[in-house]
């Protein structure tokens, strides 16, 4: 071990059991329940044909970015931070290098959280720089995980894995083991908890009535007729009030949802839960994947309107030309990271089929530019 480790700085500890009857919000509500302070991302790996759930157990700090001002909290302790975010990400995972290993899930530990919809204008100094928040989010949420509870769903298999420095490792492996062991016991003795209460104060109603929508259509028209954009996608958010928590329909969502990419995330006053089918980028070792998908209609009701929606999304030539533009955009995204001519699209306009729609996928992939770290990948 010791000849193979010398250019890391951190190991990860772990053990692995069998966990009957996993549900990745169930266990998240066991566990804060219990104290623990757990966010899930559930990530289909395709390239591993298998759908992996992280739920973090422990984070050593957390950082959050808001109109140019960065906070780490640790504990009770909170300071502002001179450097960027990318700066503080990029110096904390070059501090926590650690080896693959092949029997482990792709993720082991690193940060876990959000990137705002404003976070483009960090990576684009052209976009506006201070743009209208009526929600006063982060642009930035994410938390350095340490310890963290995996759950490969093909092979019915849970690991509990923790991070240690290098320095560390020999001396504490044993008795992070024996903490892990008593960990696991405690997860598969929980007692079922209830969900908490969930319920809405104030129905949805959309954000713009429809003349104003109308309007922001046509002027968003007007600047891809004048050549400003290619494409623009102009949401009209609907917003309601609640009480309680979103946990409280984890479970049910996630089942009614049953997308390649969940994910159910709590920090401070701040709570979100989301189901997708679309991942932006993925890393696997030296490997970037992108993953453009365009073109949607609903599922069909018979056998016939099922037919007639998918003849529609492989002949359509606003469906079609739409989602050629995104892979050239995506081809181009991939180019500004990776070496040189090793972009490649490996699959080509493929129908994907899902619980309530059926899209346009396609899939990109190359070799990371070794001099690019991840917040590089995640600008571009």
């Amino acid at each position: 071990m010791k000849s193979t480790t010398q250019k890391f700085t951190a190991m990860p500890v772990f053990i692995k059991f069998k966990y009957p009857n996993f549900n990745g919000a169930t266990v998240v509500n066991q566990l804060r329940h219990n104290g623990f302070d757990a966010n899930m991302i559930k990530f289909n790996a395709k390239e591993r044909a298998t759908d992996f759930y992280y739920i973090s157990l422990h984070e050593r700090f957390n950082l959050t970015l808001k109109d140019h001002q960065l906070t780490k909290t640790s504990g009770a302790h909170t300071e502002i931070l001179q450097a960027t975010l990318k700066e503080v990400i990029d110096q904390t995972l070059a501090a926590n290098t650690s080896p693959v290993v092949s029997e482990l899930p792709p993720f082991i530990g690193g940060f876990l959280g959000y990137f705002g919809y404003d976070y483009a204008r960090y990576a684009n100094p052209v976009l506006p720089q201070h743009p209208k928040d009526p929600y006063d989010l982060n642009d930035a949420d994410l938390s350095f995980v340490d310890q963290i509870l995996t759950f490969d769903h093909h092979q019915q298999t849970a690991y509990l894995i923790q991070l240690v420095s290098i320095e560390d490792y020999e001396t504490q492996k044993v008795g992070i083991i024996q903490q892990l062991e008593q960990l696991k016991t405690q997860l598969l003795t929980m007692p079922q908890i209830l969900p908490p209460t969930f319920k809405l104060t104030q129905p949805f109603q959309m954000y713009f009535d429809h003349d104003s929508f109308e309007k922001r259509v046509n002027l968003a028209k007007q600047h891809v007729y004048d050549g400003d954009i290619f494409q623009l996608i102009l949401a009209n958010q609907q917003h309601a009030k609640m009480a309680g928590s979103l946990l409280g329909i984890g479970k049910d969502f996630f089942k009614k949802n049953p997308t390649p990419y969940q994910f159910y995330y709590k920090h401070g006053d701040y709570e979100a839960i989301g189901a997708s089918p679309e991942t932006l980028v993925t890393k696997l070792g030296d490997t970037l994947f992108t993953y453009p998908l365009a073109g949607t209609r609903r599922r069909g009701h018979t056998e016939a309107e099922e037919a007639k929606f998918m003849q529609e999304l492989r002949t359509d030539p606003k469906e079609i030309s739409e989602h050629n533009m995104l892979v050239d955009l995506g081809r181009n995204d991939l180019g500004r990271v990776s070496a040189f001519g090793t972009v490649k699209v490996t699959r080509l306009r493929e129908l994907l089929k899902f619980a309530q729609v059926m899209h346009i996928g396609s899939t990109i992939e190359s070799q990371v530019d070794p001099s690019k770290s991840s917040m590089a990948i995640v600008a571009a």
